[in-house]
């Protein structure tokens, strides 16, 4: 579960400081090993490989890495807060697969119903 607007604006702003040559790339090998620290931390407590991309177990320090590359002040603690509060209140109320779940075909029908409305209504000047 994430609030991805301000990490894609973080992850933009690194991005384009590192085309500009302002912020450095570590080296392949820091990288490398990173990598592989990632994946012995995630045998060790059993998280799959196929979620890799996926952030909760270091949301708050890889976003904390971001402003800190970018010169920015730490986040305020409050974002924290407030993101657990939110995980403890939806995830016992939904369970771990707390997303909607969607009847995909009755969704592409409604939507088919009020598009053929759409245009059977819509005026054409």
């Amino acid at each position: 579960m994430a609030i991805p607007t301000l990490l894609f604006e973080f992850q933009a702003r690194w991005v384009a400081k590192v085309l500009s040559g302002k912020v450095a790339l570590p080296t392949e090998e820091y990288m490398a090993s990173s990598v592989e620290e990632l994946y012995q931390h995630m045998d060790e407590t059993g998280w799959p490989k196929h979620h890799t991309h996926k952030l909760q177990q270091d949301k708050f320090e890889y976003e904390n890495w971001l402003v800190d590359q970018l010169g920015l002040p730490p986040l305020e603690e409050w974002r924290e807060k407030m993101f657990l509060g939110v995980c403890a209140t939806l995830i016992p109320f939904y369970g771990v697969e707390y997303r909607d779940t969607w009847d995909v075909d009755k969704w592409l029908q409604e939507f088919s119903q009020v598009t053929d409305f759409i245009h059977n209504h819509a005026k054409v000047n």
